[in-house]
């Protein structure tokens, strides 16, 4: 997913020289993994037809893309508040999630992005509505990714130049599985915390961003497949937290962090 409305203009150059050398490290070879790319610009998510493993006929694709890009930035003045992008770019993770969901097995996504506005209830006044619409969504993607089978992750293009600073690091306060509307926010829909939530990563303050897409690649080679039979839960949306452990010394495992149960 190249992010058109939340990473900086500036980063664009670079974003593209990354992305050319991750599409073409195979030289004429087949890429190890079917690929598909999807702009998201201010018309919403445009995405290739079928999957493809010709990185030189997707980076084709993807100057198209961008063509048509940078046209649509020097003509639409519209300015892009931060509520804006926020909902815009959970529109577009919606419908990309419902286009998968019908596919079968399981998918990567791997958003390039310095990641949409994390809003934070207080500063904005939400109202008590408000929160329990922030719940459903929280609960709703939670539940979503989970039956499509993706796994998705953050890599943010600008790489250094935001290392060290708070940008990098406040979305991990909200990666606690919210438990009811009350303690919703809508920070807990940003792109990182679903990202570590789904099970996967989050990669920053890198300027290698095609060695960043590629360790997200690698995460397709392998993995398992874990099943358990669930009690009921006393309530609608009822937040359960998982956690895999592995007896081997130094041996880590990702995997989703937790699901909402129904009655």
């Amino acid at each position: 997913m190249i992010d058109g409305i939340n990473t900086p203009e500036s980063a664009n150059s670079t974003e593209r020289d990354e992305v050319k050398k991750f599409l073409l490290q195979n030289g004429d070879k087949p890429l190890p993994w079917p690929l598909s790319l999807v702009l998201l610009a201010q018309q919403g998510p445009r995405m290739q037809d079928a999957p493809s493993r010709d990185g030189k006929a997707l980076l084709a694709l993807y100057d198209q893309y961008q063509t048509g890009w940078r046209s649509a930035n020097l003509t639409n003045g519209r300015y892009w508040g931060a509520i804006d992008r926020f909902r815009e770019s959970l529109n577009a993770l919606s419908s990309i999630v419902g286009y998968e969901k019908s596919r079968p097995g399981r998918k990567l996504i791997v958003w390039l992005s310095s990641g949409w506005p994390l809003l934070e209830r207080e500063n904005n006044r939400f109202t008590n509505k408000d929160a329990q619409g922030f719940f459903d969504s929280i609960t709703a993607f939670s539940t979503q990714l989970r039956e499509a089978r993706i796994t998705l992750y953050s890599v943010d293009p600008v790489g250094v130049r935001n290392a060290g600073t708070i940008a990098n690091s406040y979305y991990e306060s909200f990666l606690k599985g919210v438990t009811s509307a009350k303690k919703s926010s809508p920070a807990d829909l940003g792109l990182q915390v679903l990202s570590i939530q789904s099970g996967g990563r989050v990669f920053a303050s890198s300027n290698d961003v095609a060695a960043s897409i590629t360790e997200c690649a690698r995460d397709a080679e392998a993995f398992y497949a874990l099943s358990f039979p669930t009690a009921k839960a006393d309530g609608p949306n009822e937040y359960h937290a998982i956690e895999v452990r592995v007896g081997k010394p130094g041996a880590s495992v990702r995997t989703r962090t937790g699901y909402y149960a129904q009655p």
